[in-house]
């Protein structure tokens, strides 16, 4: 089992630290996602930084269809 801790802002704006078997839209399974999708690396780059930033589209990231 891995554990990797990351932020989510709630949304009040604060931070939390989360594990990805917790919470299931953490940046580490994002990046779990992307990790399996064939991107260019400026790509894959500019998407981790947007989901860093905008930490509520990364719902609608792991649930998008393929």
């Amino acid at each position: 089992m891995r554990f990797t801790a990351t932020y989510c802002s709630a949304d009040d704006g604060t931070q939390e630290n989360a594990s990805v078997e917790t919470y299931p839209y953490s940046m580490g399974k994002c990046q779990d996602i992307l990790t399996t999708m064939q991107l260019d690396l400026k790509l894959f780059l500019a998407v981790v930084k947007f989901l860093v930033a905008n930490p509520k589209w990364r719902e609608i990231f792991v649930h998008m269809t393929p």
